[in-house]
């Protein structure tokens, strides 16, 4: 943000995104064409069956962010010929229709019921399971299989009777969209169960089926930062992210005294960033005494890319407490010393 802006001005109540590349975490096949939602921000995509980006389009402007946080924080309800997109817990609705030429439109729903048959929300890093039919005489099928061992994802894509692509690992399979037996573009994201990560890397595959195999392809990403909802700023926002900071600490505060109470060595409690602008880290740091040259950190980001306070470890509801009793830090301790996030 300029040093130079003026209270009150645009530029003193919001503040750009960091650099963001579109995240595909929805698509469904509209028309002749793919139609792809990002996991978070305000943006969709249109895609040809050659993998060539057709249109782009932002409702960033049109539809403000809630300033709630949602669990699960999005949904999307597909149609034969269009799909709404909602912000949880009471956003507006978008609906997003494909043309012939692929290009998009979209729209704003302002009153969405409560209940919507068929809707999808956003799925974490959960094991999925998914087979679609390709409604081809021959009665393919495609499956999509999201695995979990120990603490380790893994993921497939098979269209029977052709073959099986394993993704490069770790990776979580959110949706996959088929043409027939002939192609598949399918969201990915690549993440362990654990470190959790907060901003996981999120690829878009496109499967083309030969006689005898699959041929997978990686769509190069795609820069969305100057379409995504800005940070609002200003003293209310940060004098609410104070306090909704100071509430968060107790829930990091028993992880600490857990710490202390299970003889940790030298436990600590540290918080990065800027609290007034909502980017803020909370890191619980340790050592274990059967492991003395090995520093362990637990990582927390307790406001969201909006600056809403959600999504945090607390609302994941992972414990420490937990994960220590399971055997997951030593299963994730390395051979050599050093810091390991956990």
């Amino acid at each position: 943000m300029s040093g130079n802006a003026e209270p009150g001005s645009l530029l003193s109540r919001f503040t750009p995104p960091q650099r963001r590349t579109f995240a595909p975490w929805y698509v469904t096949r509209l028309r002749s064409h793919f139609l792809l939602v990002d996991r978070f921000q305000p943006v969709a995509v249109s895609m040809s069956t050659n993998g060539r980006v057709v249109d782009v389009v932002s409702w960033a402007s049109s539809a403000a962010a809630p300033e709630e946080p949602g669990w699960p924080n999005r949904r999307v309800v597909p149609g034969e010929d269009r799909l709404l997109v909602q912000d949880l817990p009471d956003g507006a609705g978008v609906v997003l229709e494909v043309t012939a030429d692929g290009r998009l439109d979209h729209r704003i729903e302002p009153d969405v019921p409560e209940h919507l048959p068929g809707a999808i929300h956003r799925r974490l890093l959960a094991p999925v399971s998914l087979t679609v039919a390709a409604g081809d005489p021959g009665g393919h099928t495609w499956h999509i299989e999201s695995m979990t061992d120990g603490f380790f994802r893994s993921a497939a894509v098979t269209l029977s009777g052709v073959g099986r692509f394993d993704l490069p690992r770790p990776a979580s399979v959110s949706a996959l969209a088929a043409m027939g037996a002939d192609l598949a573009f399918v969201c990915v994201q690549r993440a362990d169960k654990r470190p959790w990560n907060f901003e996981p890397e999120t690829q878009l595959w496109m499967v083309q089926a030969r006689p005898d195999r699959l041929t997978p392809r990686l769509m190069p990403a795609l820069d969305i930062t100057d379409l995504c909802w800005p940070r609002p700023l200003g003293p209310e926002h940060a004098l609410r992210r104070q306090v909704e900071l100071s509430s968060y600490l107790s829930y990091s505060l028993s992880g600490l005294r857990f710490l202390q109470e299970f003889q940790a060595v030298n436990p600590e409690l540290t918080i990065h960033g800027d609290v007034a602008a909502g980017d803020v880290t909370v890191d619980l740091t340790f050592g274990l005494p059967h492991l003395p040259d090995v520093r362990f950190r637990r990582r927390d980001r307790p406001f969201d890319e909006r600056g809403v306070l959600a999504g945090g470890l607390r609302d994941l509801n992972i414990s420490l407490e937990e994960d220590l009793l399971s055997g997951l830090i030593d299963a994730l301790a390395p051979h050599a010393p050093g810091l390991t996030d956990v």
